[in-house]
């Protein structure tokens, strides 16, 4: 269950979901090897008894994550700047609610993915403020989780 981007209302939110897009499609794009022209395409580990041509390293570089929103030039960073924390608020609507513990364990993924979607510049606890909360509701129409972002002025 995902949100889609025709659900989004915030025009400038949409925006930058898009470019998060593209920058992460271009940098999975940098990540493929193509052989240079000087480079044939079929092994050369037959000619002369050379050892085959080696491939570039195995592990691709991790993407280069830009935020979308970072602290203004100037700024400190770290606890003495806790007001420029992105708060990061997931409520869970559920029938049978959950134990505290486990519901907010199950909010890494959710974290990790908004972090990759470069929604948050990290999830470190100087650049975060995690809020969760559960809700009891009557019917299993209505589960659902809500995710909130706000951004410090």
């Amino acid at each position: 269950m995902g949100i889609k981007l025709s659900d989004i209302k915030d025009p400038a939110l949409r925006a930058r979901i898009e470019q998060a897009d593209k920058n992460t499609q271009s940098a999975r794009d940098r990540q493929t090897y193509t052989p240079t022209s000087s480079e044939s395409s079929t092994p050369k580990s037959h000619e002369n008894n050379s050892r085959p041509q080696r491939l570039p390293h195995t592990q691709p570089e991790p993407p280069v994550w830009r935020t979308l929103v970072g602290p203004e030039k100037g700024t400190k960073t770290g606890a003495a700047s806790a007001d420029r924390r992105v708060i990061v608020r997931i409520i869970g609507y559920r029938v049978q609610l959950c134990d505290p513990d486990n519901f907010a364990g199950g909010v890494k993924a959710l974290l990790d993915n908004i972090r990759h979607a470069t929604l948050i510049p990290n999830d470190r606890p100087e650049d975060i403020k995690l809020e969760t909360d559960q809700v009891r509701v009557r019917h299993k129409s209505e589960q659902k989780t809500v995710i909130e972002l706000e951004y410090p002025e």
